[in-house]
């Protein structure tokens, strides 16, 4: 089972009351965060440039203008997975003891939100050897410690939201 959209959802109507029109409002400003995490990504990668027209694509894409009107997890998905690439992106450049551990956690948070996800979280594991590459650290005890502590992270947030 996913349960973290539903915690989620929980958590919103707890602190507001059952009131729809906040988890729709909740829903759109996510995707919106979303459009600037492409954003970012595109600029990442490819320049300013590619960065605006990935948001442009994103911002105009009929699915996520769809799915932030609905109350189901896609919109949350959309923002979790960019949110995955950019932080990935940023491991590579200086990855820290505590940033593969957060990294790890947050791979569970993504199981924990569709389980599909558990094998981009195992891509994610790819992540590490590239980052230590990128950074010119090739020793495989500095690899072997970032996939221990990345699989940590995966196992805390799962084994205590299962």
């Amino acid at each position: 089972m996913d349960p973290l959209y539903g915690y989620l959802l929980g958590l919103l109507f707890t602190l507001f009351g059952k009131n729809l029109f906040l988890i729709y409002f909740f829903q759109v400003i996510l995707d919106t965060v979303t459009v600037g995490l492409v954003y970012l990504v595109g600029k990442e990668l490819g320049g300013s440039k590619v960065g605006l027209l990935a948001a442009l694509c994103y911002g105009v894409a009929a699915t996520a203008l769809f799915y932030s009107t609905t109350i189901l997890k896609p919109s949350f998905s959309a923002f979790y997975v960019t949110l995955w690439v950019y932080i990935g992106l940023r491991l590579w450049e200086s990855g820290t003891l505590w940033g593969w551990l957060g990294y790890g956690l947050f791979l569970g948070l993504g199981v924990a939100l569709r389980s599909n996800l558990l094998l981009m979280a195992l891509a994610g594991l790819a992540i590490v050897p590239l980052g230590n590459y990128i950074r010119r650290h090739t020793s495989k005890g500095d690899y072997a410690i970032n996939s221990m502590l990345v699989l940590l992270g995966l196992a805390l947030v799962l084994t205590t939201l299962a």
